[in-house]
């Protein structure tokens, strides 16, 4: 079991080799394995040193300092303000060899490169953000900056990329269909949560549908989001197609999708792996 202890800059994960800059419920949860325990299975297994990392996504950095610690190179990406600067304080807390290898944005990757409006769910650094504005949104907005992956790998100069982790809350589904072009030429190992629900819920608020017709549809019988389903499928396709292009396909439990089953179960929030080559179970 992972314990976390007071060190010097912050508290320290034990036995997985970064600090945090404080302590708290979720950092409690990591320490004991509760958190996503399939989400560090697979990093301490597809991920080794020197490899290079791009994290979309990284909140307060679970996937970033757990991917550093592992010896890789990251590149985080996360747009929400007070996620940001959680995530810069726990880079911070750890030792300048460690810190060499993040490298930290606080924007978004989007489709076009443009700067957006970012939604948060509740309050912001909940880990709920959203560049979808969505019905049950009651945390304000914000706006801010963003790059395509196209052109922030370009700037960079990249010859290669290991591994992505995407996790935007819905924004996939406008975001890596724009993404295809650079995951053919690098084939990158590709963590992907997907949030099917959200996406309904976004498409629903654009009908700017009231909450009471919604009542009365349930009271009636009739499922109200049934148009926003069905609105939804267009953008699932879009995104089964962006990624056809790898040939094998994985649960978060690394055990292998009939990629024919893809479109259906992002109907849920679910998590896959698609991979360049085949990884085994």
């Amino acid at each position: 079991m992972r314990t976390i202890q007071r060190g010097r800059a912050g508290f320290e994960v034990a036995d997985v080799g970064f600090r945090v800059a404080n302590e708290g419920e979720f950092w409690d949860s990591f320490a004991d394995g509760s958190w996503e325990p399939y989400t560090t299975r697979l990093l301490e297994r597809l991920v080794a040193p020197g490899m290079r990392v791009m994290d979309i996504g990284a909140w307060r950095g679970p996937v970033t300092l757990t991917a550093a610690a592992l010896g890789a190179e990251v590149h985080a990406f996360e747009p929400d303000p007070l996620a940001f600067k959680g995530l810069k304080l726990n880079v911070e807390a750890n030792d300048t060899a460690f810190r060499s290898r993040v490298h930290l944005h606080n924007k978004a990757v989007t489709h076009d490169g443009r700067p957006i409006a970012l939604f948060a769910r509740y309050g912001f650094g909940d880990s709920g953000s959203s560049m979808l504005s969505r019905l049950q949104d009651t945390g304000g907005a914000v706006q801010v900056a963003s790059t395509t992956f196209d052109a922030y790998v370009r700037e960079q100069g990249f010859d290669r990329i290991d591994f992505v982790k995407m996790d935007i809350e819905g924004g996939e589904f406008f975001t890596l269909p724009a993404m295809r072009a650079a995951l053919v030429q690098y084939r990158p190992i590709l963590y992907l949560s997907t949030h099917g629900p959200l996406l309904v819920e976004y498409l629903e608020k654009q009908r700017a549908r009231s909450g009471l017709v919604r009542r009365a549809c349930r009271l009636l019988g009739i499922d109200p989001l049934a148009r926003s389903r069905r609105a939804a499928v267009p953008l699932i396709n879009d995104l089964v197609e962006s990624l056809s292009v790898y040939p094998y396909v994985y649960s978060r439990d690394l055990v292998p999708v009939d990629p024919a089953r893809i479109g259906s179960m992002m109907d849920e929030l679910t998590e896959f792996v698609f991979s360049p080559r085949e990884l085994g179970y």
